[in-house]
């Protein structure tokens, strides 16, 4: 049965990959290509190629009841980005977008500058106060509208000034991929890269799409098997050096895991609130919004305010896999998981949710050729790979100090016309 719902699963997230690799879908940056195969590789490859490790863990009705959460979150997302599709939605609805190219570089510069600032105050430092841990995520949404800059203006100062935006803010993925190993990182550089065919309406050929694609994969995969390889020495050459020696083990057969994997942790933390019934009803939501942005230099304690608020502690797990492992700090359950522990089956309507508004603003983005729903859609597709690899609540975290900031600031730079007209052409930045 575990096999069956591991190529169930391979099935639903291989397919919208397979429609576009047939020529039936014409877009790589479709946001189900993205949501199916990081389902799939997060949540069922490793239990379909791999499983005699993982059930060492727990038994495999665990695993089993966890890849049919894992499949009815990823067709409710199929299916709720079906409902928000259609004419229905746009016919109307002008788009006469200008922007002041002056005003984008101005927060572009600002953001890019506060967020290798944020990076360098909190240096090594993860208990740091999260608002200025999370202002280093600024340099994203500076980098978005400075490639917009690029490809809509042609006044060389604002192209000069734009390039040196998107230099000051290549050092904090720069620094963190050196020294750290930061995955995520990797594909905040890759969103950007997104931007400048999503503004220019073009799209990379097919190969250039499977290579790239393949190539980031490999890195995302084995990039966090290097970080105890270059601890003592972090420079650029040491890190690729490791990477190319970690690739190869991609495709081997673990003999065993370590308990900190998505596909270990997901079904032990929705086994364990399965056993107890004791679901959050939404409570692991709101309760880690009040803790997380408490200063902690007022409320030292925040952290033991609630006491276990996530359906499932340590002690819950490891009873859930015989008493004998443990859940590695920093691990992440998946953001499919953790819905459902929060809902239970009712999680499911989150994920259609999730899908029906991914739809509309990738209807604007793409029909419509808003430039202030293309550089918002870019975030969202990184969003929507952290939302699935970690947990929902990490997704809204960044949402808030990614989406929020680039909606202001599109706010903050548009030209406002006498009127609005229906015309695609004039839906780009002022020159």
């Amino acid at each position: 049965m575990m096999t069956l719902l591991g190529v169930i699963l391979l099935v639903v997230g291989v397919f919208p990959a397979l429609l576009y690799l047939c020529g039936y879908q014409k877009d790589p940056f479709h946001p189900l290509i993205l949501v199916g195969l990081t389902s799939y590789f997060i949540a069922g490859h490793k239990l379909l190629t791999n499983p005699l490790p993982a059930l060492s863990f727990m038994p495999s009705s665990f695993f089993e009841f966890y890849l049919l959460v894992t499949i009815a979150a990823v067709l409710s997302f199929y299916f709720g980005w079906y409902k928000g599709g259609g004419k229905k939605f746009i016919r109307g609805l002008g788009v006469n977008e200008s922007f002041s190219p002056g005003k984008l570089l101005f927060y572009s510069l600002v953001a890019v500058v506060t967020g290798v600032m944020a990076n360098l105050m909190t240096y090594g430092d993860w208990q740091a106060t999260g608002y200025l841990r999370d202002l280093l995520f600024l340099w994203v949404g500076g980098s978005v509208v400075a490639v917009q800059v690029i490809c809509f203006s042609r006044n060389p100062t604002y192209l000069g000034l734009a390039v040196l935006s998107l230099a000051i803010a290549a050092i904090t993925p720069i620094d963190r991929f050196i020294v750290y190993g930061q995955r995520s990182d990797i594909m905040r550089t890759a969103v950007v890269a997104m931007v400048f065919y999503l503004a220019k309406q073009r799209r990379p050929s097919k190969m250039v799409v499977v290579v790239g694609a393949s190539f980031l994969l490999l890195i995302l995969a084995t990039i966090q098997l290097t970080r105890g390889a270059v601890n003592e020495n972090p420079t650029f050459s040491a890190r690729v050096a490791a990477i190319g020696e970690k690739i190869p083990t991609f495709f081997d057969k673990e003999p065993s895991y370590i308990g900190g994997e998505e596909h270990i942790f997901g079904p032990a933390a929705i086994g364990a609130v399965r056993e107890s019934g004791q679901y959050g009803y939404g409570r692991g939501y709101s309760v880690y919004f009040l803790q997380r942005f408490a200063p902690k230099e007022i409320f030292p304690n925040k952290w033991q305010w609630f006491g276990m608020h996530s359906g499932y502690n340590q002690a819950m797990l490891s009873q859930v896999m015989g008493g004998t492992h443990t859940i590695a700090g920093g691990a992440a359950p998946t953001g499919f998981a953790q819905a459902f522990c929060e809902l239970g089956w009712a999680s499911i309507f989150i994920w259609m949710l999730m899908g029906y508004f991914v739809r509309r603003l990738w209807d604007h983005a793409i029909l419509l050729a808003s430039p202030m729903a293309q550089g918002l859609m870019a975030i969202t597709l990184f969003l929507l790979v952290l939302g699935i690899t970690q947990e929902l609540t990490s997704m809204l975290v960044h949402a808030i100090f990614l989406l929020v900031p680039l909606t202001l600031c599109y706010k903050f730079a548009r030209i406002h016309h006498e009127y609005d007209s229906y015309d695609i052409s004039t839906a780009s930045a002022a020159n």
